[in-house]
């Protein structure tokens, strides 16, 4: 507040969750495009031009998927979107690979990251926000399922790049993640297959 006055921000009496959080700093948003940026980033002098340029460009995705690579091996990828297995486990694409250049160019994808990705306001509005019950993990996963049930696509670009230090904040709670992440995973596959 004192380094940025001009910033709004959005204070709660308690930890709702990452799902409430985004939702409600949407909700606040007069954008046409909102981005979702985790705390444990630091992107590219370019990501937000590269972002909004191509969903510009691209009038028939809800949103679009940075390049993330890790913060520390920056020529390790962290991921480039979500895709799902055949038993229903959602995984980053290219996750842990090395940066050859096998991801350079524009692609569809199962859905895009909460982590570092754009979203259009009002369509990600209109498909419901993200399911407040996730409080962590698989928010995402469940709202792609979701937005391609009203047929909105996800994108990535190569051009928007991003460095994670992946699961720099909840990594203090181990016991928590798998928690969240196996008990996310089941009711996604309930929910959404």
């Amino acid at each position: 507040k004192s380094n940025y006055p001009d910033i709004k921000t959005i204070r709660f009496s308690k930890n709702y969750g990452f799902s409430k959080a985004i939702n409600e700093g949407v909700k606040a948003s007069s954008a046409q495009y909102v981005v979702f940026l985790n705390n444990d980033t630091k992107v590219e002098k370019n990501f937000l031009k590269e972002l909004v340029k191509c969903a510009d460009s691209h009038p028939e995705v809800i949103s679009v998927n940075s390049k993330i690579l890790n913060f520390y091996e920056r020529k390790k990828i962290d991921g480039v979107g979500i895709e799902i297995n055949e038993v229903g486990q959602a995984k980053s694409i290219g996750w842990d690979e090395n940066d050859r250049g096998q991801y350079e160019k524009e692609t569809y994808i199962f859905g895009a990251t909460a982590g570092a990705s754009l979203f259009r306001k009002s369509d990600f509005i209109k498909v419901g926000l993200f399911d407040e019950s996730y409080f962590m993990y698989c928010e995402e996963v469940d709202f792609a399922f979701r937005h391609q049930f009203l047929g909105y696509k996800s994108i990535y670009t190569p051009y928007a790049i991003a460095y994670h230090k992946h699961k720099a904040t909840s990594k203090k709670f181990p016991q928590k993640i798998e928690y969240w992440q196996f008990r996310n995973m089941t009711q996604t596959i309930i929910k959404d297959f």
